[in-house]
């Protein structure tokens, strides 16, 4: 199985089929049982040599619960005229991209599981003082993982947690899986620990998940994270199933119990504000997931305001010495706010995480209490280093996605 994030090409090709190859795109996602949900079906004759885009197919059905669709192609043709098996394969879709520089048809899987199913684009995080460590997962392939946090002062653990990617567990009379561990449905939506057991499962086929945390009474300097991921056919055959022998099952990376349990480490800063206003802001970065990056300093807002005038007749109360009337009136008058926001002093490597900002069509301000839908106004940006500028910091300047005046209908 492998990754596609849609808003780059990716190309489905038959080369050594005949002209006139056909190929069936499912789009769904599975449920909270493992049954798999039909969204769209779509059915296409391709060139067998340069293949069809299928990523415009696939954005169409991104919704605000579902960031993560499951896509199943079917290719159906003739070698020197006389059938053969079709050609099935299954992948994961996001909302993400690829640069330039990753080549055609880009697939991170092996980064992002290398990482140990970690979603963000930089190992360095800020966290306000008072506020919520950030940590978010994906699983992109078609396995079961189980991903261990501990946070950690030094070389001590003084917290730790476990997250079940993968996997929807059924309830049953058996062992409970406990209250510390952190579990995931097919959406990514969190399901409560005590209603489920480790022994009764039905495997689905990809989770994310944003952990929050409250580090602000830990005194934490690092997180490292340690996953654990086996494939379908290992736990099917552990059951005493068959599985069938398509090309999809054997891409999947294998690994089990004895597998390399090297950890991804994450670095900490504690950030305290006592002027300022710190806000947080969320973007669906590279991989198509949504990550946080904390603004700290000096912020602005500002409104815009569009409007349409006439000139309306007063004649009749200026006889009258009516003097308050408008001769030009205002009409369909609404307006726009906009965030001018400040990070603060931040590491070289946190370009990244700005590039990324800029390139999202997807993001978000947390003010209030309220999550509010905002666009990047900016259209550059201006790589710093500390070389160049000896302290970095960046100003980013967002519109809110909206009119002041609640105009929907």
């Amino acid at each position: 199985m492998a990754l596609i994030v849609t808003r780059s090409p990716h190309f489905i090709t038959a080369p050594t089929l005949d002209s006139g190859a056909t190929l069936t795109l499912d789009i769904g996602f599975y449920d909270s049982i493992g049954d798999f949900i039909t969204l769209k079906t779509y059915a296409f004759t391709i060139n067998t040599e340069y293949g069809l885009d299928i990523s415009p197919f696939i954005s169409d059905y991104f919704q605000n619960d579902i960031k993560v669709l499951i896509v199943k192609t079917t290719i159906d043709g003739e070698i020197s005229g006389v059938p053969v098996q079709s050609i099935v394969n299954e992948y994961v879709a996001t909302d993400g991209y690829g640069y330039y520089e990753d080549g055609y048809n880009y697939d991170n899987t092996t980064d992002i599981q290398d990482k140990k199913l970690y979603g963000g684009c930089n190992d360095n995080i800020q966290v306000y003082a008072d506020g919520i460590a950030s940590i978010p997962l994906f699983l992109p392939s078609n396995v079961n993982g189980e991903v261990t946090i501990d946070y950690k002062s030094g070389n001590s653990i003084v917290d730790t947690e476990t997250v079940v990617l993968g996997a929807v567990y059924q309830y049953s009379n058996d062992e409970p899986i406990g209250s510390e561990t952190v579990l995931t449905d097919s959406l990514g939506t969190q399901l409560d620990p005590d209603n489920y057991t480790v022994e009764s499962f039905m495997l689905t086929e990809t989770r994310f998940i944003t952990i929050s945390k409250n580090v602000s009474t830990l005194d934490i300097d690092s997180i490292e994270i340690t996953s654990e991921f086996t494939n379908y056919s290992i736990r099917v055959e552990a059951d005493g199933g068959t599985v069938e022998s398509l090309q999809c099952a054997n891409d999947i990376i294998e690994e089990d119990e004895d597998a390399d349990s090297t950890t991804h480490t994450l670095s900490v800063e504690y950030v305290s504000e006592c002027k300022y206003t710190p806000y947080k802001v969320s973007f669906i970065n590279k991989i198509g997931v949504l990550e946080d990056l904390w603004f700290f300093k000096k912020s602005m807002e500002s409104l815009s305001v569009d409007r349409s005038e006439f000139n309306q007749f007063t004649l009749d109360s200026y006889k009258n010495g009516i003097l308050s009337n408008h001769s030009y009136k205002n009409f369909n008058v609404n307006g726009k706010e906009k965030l001018t926001l400040n990070t603060g002093f931040v590491p070289d490597n946190f370009r990244e995480n700005f590039r990324q900002l800029m390139l999202s069509e997807s993001v978000y301000v947390y003010k209030d209490s309220l999550k509010l839908p905002v666009n990047v106004s900016d259209s550059s940006i201006e790589y710093k280093t500390h070389v160049n500028d000896k302290l970095v910091n960046y100003t980013i300047e967002f519109d809110y996605a909206y009119d002041k005046i609640n105009n929907l209908v």
